[in-house]
Formats: C-alpha cells, structure tokens, sequence
C-alpha cells in the first residue's frame, strides 16, 4: 500500500519538522548567501561580477536551470534492441493495426533514446559557455562538460547583473561568452528578499521558499490584477500577507498595511496561473496547480536559502538494483541512463502535483506498469508518473560492479527495486 498525501496530518507533521530544519539552516546564513552570484565574461574578454538573475524568473543558488540535452554519453552501454523491442510493444499495446504497419515502416528502427531533460539547480553549476545561438555547454558540479540547448528558456534569456545599489544591467545572452558561478563575499546587501510561506492546498500544507506562478520569487516582483471597479493593481509582492483562492477567474489578496483586493484579469490571480512552486526542505521543488491551491500565507524567511555547495552534487550515485528474477547487482549506478550524480533530480506528477526530486534525498525506486513509487529519507511515499524516468519510457539503468571492468545494463522493465546509499 503506498502512503500518498492525501493524508492532512502526515503533511502537517512534515511541513512542521521541513519549516524547523529550514528555520535552523537559514538562520546560520548570510543573508545574501542563497543569491546567485556569477562573473560574466564577454567576446573581447571584459568581465562584470555581481548578483545575476534570469530575467524575471532564476535567482537563488536552489532555483532550476532547464534544457535539454543533446548528447546521452551513457547510452553507448545500453542494449538498443531491447530498447526498440520496448518502445515497439508499448506502441503496439496501444494502436490498431494500421498504426503498427507504419511504425514498423518509419520508426521501428529509430534510436529509441535521442535526448533527455537537463535539470540542475543552479547553485551546481560550475560555468555556462555560451555560443551566439548554437548549442551551449554546461559544467556541472562533478565537472562534466554537457552540450545542452532548447527546451526551455533558460539557456538563452536574458539576463540582469546587479553591481551596486542602482538598477541592473540587462545583458543579452548571446553577447556573452562565458558566466562563471561562485558564492558571493561576505557583506553584500541583497538586491532584494525571498519570498518564503505556507502553501495550503486542497492535500495539506507545504512550507518553504515561493515561486508564484513559476516566476515571481523575490520581494520586488509584481502581481497584476483587476479589482471589481476596472481598476488595474500592480502589487509588489513583498507588500503581501496572504493570497487565497475565490474560484477559477480570481483571489483574495490581503496587505501588510491590512488592506484586501480582489484581483482577476490576469494568470497572476486566476486558473491561467502556471502553478506555485514550493522549495520543500528534504523533498525538493513542488508545483501546486491552480486548482489545488486554497491560500498562500507569507512569512519572513530567516535569510535567502542555502548556499552553493551545501548538497552531495558532485558524489556519483551508488546502491543496488534488484532484478525481476531476484537478482542484486551493487555498485555505481547510472539511472534512466542520463542520471549519474547528486546533481541530478527524479521528476513526476502524483495526484495532481509536479515534484522535482533530488536524489540524494531518495533511497529507493519501485517501478510499477507505469509509475514509479518513491521512497524518501524522511519517510515520505509518492508514487511518481507522467515524466520519462517514472513510467515505461525510462531507458533503464546501468551497474558499474566494484571491481571494474564494463557495466551491467538492466531494463527498467527488469527492475524491481532500486536502493540508493548516499555517504552520511
């Protein structure tokens, strides 16, 4: 039986002891110490240091860098064919028999595995190398060198560089040529706050660091809105106490100053709203949707979150895989042939709400028909689907045994369990 979240007083048990951890770890932190910090270079070798941020979206170090990624070095030590012989009967599990003639005829003997999503957060990122508009190159924690480009907007935004106390330079992505990441001096004055609260849902309660609408994440931002007069409202979020959800086309937005608006209009305050992320400490990042979200109330977040090289990034991933026959291979582990580090994320959707995991928090998989149960360190359940690494699309894993020598591919069809040991 797999615990889920529906259960209110498992949430509340969690977000308690999540908001304590969190409190403790902050309160030790400058308070710039969760801001981006980075060295841009351009062409003709000028360089500009400062607080850097991804237009009006990215600016903390635990924030997410989205790609994807056009070269898999793993895959070379798969079993193609019996990649093709899955991605076949998966196909035609679910088509006639004149879809199965023309995938046979035109996809059949296809790579099964072309790219992956390229996650990482940006606190473990070494550099980014930047090629005026070809693919770029990323340098991750571990110091792997990965060619990554569309997807998402984030390798070719523009960005702002804040230097001193005046307004930022806009710096247009391809006009550089390199951006190196480093923690930022002791002393700096913040450019702005987090927004950090409790995010009650329709499941229970999550607390932690904000992003509203998938972007809005710091005091500065702005919510947009139309009150019930016709009169348009844009409200700096560090001037909000709280917002509930009305219905599908508006909120309730309560101010510091004690006032209340009514805002609709916008995908700020109705269902057009893209979601509202929470940094949960000891799960990761939560999306909550629209249509789960009941009120988000603000606090004031005891610093900006941890700073680079507080997480297990650069340590590979070892455990053991046990196979449907009962066998148990143990070793270094590559999953889903793209995840091969502390870096890395295993993503999904359970019972409405998308998860972005990192793997050192986990400690084993369980794959079903087509979701994967997942099992965290502090005890927490979720059975994960709709990504490629939870259901039938995952490419399989890769077991680099002790002694050395080539790995040991294994389908995830084959595997019944995966156990993750993470160094204390």
């Amino acid at each position: 039986m797999v615990r889920r979240l529906t259960a209110l007083a498992v949430l509340s048990t969690l977000a308690a002891a999540a908001l304590g951890a969190a409190g403790a770890r902050a309160q030790g932190a400058a308070p710039d110490a969760g801001f981006i910090y980075a060295t841009v270079a351009w062409p003709d070798g000028e360089e500009k240091t400062g607080f850097l941020r991804w237009e009006d979206e990215e600016a903390a170090w635990d924030d997410l860098f989205h790609s994807g990624q056009r070269e898999l070095p793993w895959l070379e030590h798969a079993d193609q064919d019996q990649l093709r012989a899955e991605r076949r009967n998966r196909y035609y599990r679910d088509n006639g028999l004149f879809g199965r003639i023309m995938f046979a005829l035109n996809e059949d003997r296809k790579d099964p595995v072309t790219w992956r999503i390229f996650l990482v957060r940006m606190g473990d990122i070494r550099s980014i190398e930047i090629h005026k508009g070809k693919d770029d190159f990323v340098v991750t924690a571990d110091g792997s060198r990965h060619e990554v480009g569309g997807y998402a907007n984030d390798a070719g935004s523009d960005l702002l560089l804040y230097t001193g106390d005046g307004e930022p330079e806009s710096i247009e992505w391809n006009d550089l040529a390199s951006i190196t990441f480093e923690q930022a001096p002791p002393g700096l004055v913040p450019y702005a706050g987090r927004l950090y609260g409790d995010l009650e849902w329709t499941g229970g309660v999550f607390t932690g660091f904000i992003q509203w609408d998938k972007t809005e994440c710091l005091t500065i931002d702005v919510l947009d809105g139309e009150d019930p007069d016709g009169r348009d409202h844009e409200v700096p979020m560090g001037d909000i106490a709280a917002i509930a959800r009305i219905d599908g086309s508006s909120c309730r937005v309560d101010l510091r100053n004690g006032e209340s608006l009514v805002l609709s209009g916008s995908n700020d305050v109705n269902r057009e709203n893209r979601g509202i992320v929470v940094e949960v400490p000891g799960t990761g990042r939560v999306s909550v949707p629209w249509h789960r979200f009941v009120r988000l109330t603000f606090s004031e977040a005891a610093g900006s979150g941890p700073g680079r090289g507080d997480r297990r990034a650069a340590d590979p991933i070892r455990g053991a895989i046990r196979l449907a026959d009962g066998e148990s291979l143990e070793g270094r582990l590559v999953l889903d042939l793209d995840k091969a580090w502390g870096w890395n994320f295993f993503s999904g959707t359970c019972e409405g709400l998308d998860y972005d995991i990192p793997l050192p928090v986990i400690r084993s998989l369980e794959p079903r028909d087509d979701s994967c149960v997942v099992t965290l360190a502090s005890g927490l359940v979720l059975e994960l689907s709709d990504s490629t690494e939870s259901g039938q699309e995952n490419a399989g894993s890769l077991v680099f045994a002790p002694g050395g020598g080539a790995p040991r591919y294994v389908s995830w069809g084959d595997t019944r369990r995966v156990d993750l040991q993470w160094d204390q």
